[in-house]
């Protein structure tokens, strides 16, 4: 009797364990989705501030429209094109990459520096 009791208890921690965990992975995959929508988009505008990062750094522009975007500009990114560089606040900057949005904020990967000129 207390074996069946045992095994009884052991599969039902069981069955409790990975019911929750499937859950959990649905929940976590959904909210990743709605979240990120990618097109192409060119920009150009002022650099306003600049955060450093490992392979590069991200950059807040504001456009003439008053619009405010978050770029990643990179080495992985642009590097195979020659065309990384660094850019200073205050400086005029036009890039074109996959524009998506997480939460409010407007953001894009940049993958090719335009010429202002």
């Amino acid at each position: 009797m207390k074996q069946l009791i045992t095994l009884s208890t052991c599969a039902l921690i069981f069955i409790g364990l990975f019911s929750c965990g499937s859950a959990q992975k649905k929940d976590a995959t959904s909210q990743d989705t709605t979240e990120i929508k990618e097109t192409e988009r060119s920009i150009s505008g002022i650099v306003q501030s600049i955060e450093n990062g490992k392979d590069g750094y991200t950059a807040v522009v504001k456009t003439a429209n008053n619009e405010l975007y978050t770029v990643l500009i990179s080495i992985p990114n642009l590097g195979k094109n020659n065309q990384y560089r660094r850019f200073k606040v205050n400086e005029e900057i036009a890039v074109k990459g996959e524009y998506w949005t997480l939460g409010n904020e407007k953001r894009i990967t940049v993958r090719e520096i335009l010429n202002l000129f």
